[in-house]
């Protein structure tokens, strides 16, 4: 799959990727280091009392380069997380902080353009037992080519008291940036509703408890449906008055996305700084 996508980007780009080892250091040269280097980080020097603990993907990019957001766009290569192999493990959860919009060629991507830190929620089955996290992340990374990454990585965690480690400022950076829910912020999803014709849309009707204005807004949902970027009707209001509601029109693909759409449940990501939030809506039959 992570092939495929590829293709379609340099396709669309007029740029091909030469062959590469996903497990090759991908330099671009010889004696240059490797676009990205993987780490598993924690936020803690051991495991606490009740088994839980914040880890961190920490992605290192080389200047230049950029990896992709949980749902990567067009033009992009989704990261995918095995945790098969961990031992003690009841549960991982990736978070995704707030990622930019980005068109080349007429592909859009959604992308990290710089290193970035995935927060992840780790719960072991024992407290008392060492919990070993092994993963194998697969992703991809984009300079003027693109190509797909697979990094084996782990980390071992101890039971103890959980006391703050060396990564723990950055993993609480990263989580900052992670959305809200909507109701965290705020903002309440009033209308999700699709309008069809020569340029189908998708249309969003959020109200907010205070005044603010979004930088944008992803929307995820079937892939055989893209979500164009949307054109947004922001009240006018003063700063320390109350909100209003925010108008969104998201140009929609094919031209049968309208009924493609209909019943399906939508993931709404409203990119608006430390406001940044998220909702999910089903859209009716």
């Amino acid at each position: 799959m992570i092939g495929k996508t590829i293709l379609r980007l340099s396709l669309a780009l007029g740029i091909l990727a030469p062959a590469v080892d996903p497990g090759d250091a991908l330099a671009q040269g010889a004696g240059q280091p490797p676009p990205a280097i993987a780490r598993l980080v924690s936020a803690t020097d051991s495991l606490g009392p009740d088994g839980r603990v914040v880890l961190g993907l920490a992605i290192d990019l080389a200047p230049g380069w950029k990896t992709y957001w949980r749902s990567p766009g067009e033009g992009g290569v989704a990261p995918e997380f095995d945790w098969s192999a961990s031992s003690n493990l009841e549960r991982a959860e990736v978070r995704f902080p707030i990622p930019e919009r980005q068109v080349v060629g007429g592909v859009t991507s959604i992308v990290y353009p710089g290193s970035v830190t995935l927060p992840i929620d780790v719960v072991a089955r024992d407290p008392k037992q060492p919990l070993r996290v092994s993963l194998i992340f697969r992703y991809g990374v984009c300079h003027d080519i693109c190509v797909p990454r697979e990094d084996r990585l782990a980390l071992e965690l101890s039971p103890g008291a959980g006391a703050p480690g060396p990564a723990a400022a950055a993993i609480e950076a990263a989580q900052a940036l992670v959305p809200l829910p909507f109701a965290q912020a705020g903002l309440t999803l009033k209308k999700a509703w699709t309008t069809a014709g020569p340029k189908p849309t998708l249309k969003l009707s959020i109200e907010a408890a205070e005044p603010l204005t979004p930088a944008d807004i992803l929307v995820e949902g079937p892939e055989t449906v893209w979500f164009e970027q949307p054109q947004l009707a922001v009240p006018d209001l003063a700063p320390g008055g109350k909100g209003g509601v925010i108008l969104a029109s998201i140009p929609l693909g094919p031209a049968g996305a309208p009924e493609l759409l209909a019943g399906h449940q939508l993931t709404v990501t409203l990119l608006a700084g430390p406001r940044s939030a998220d909702t999910t809506v089903t859209l009716p039959k």
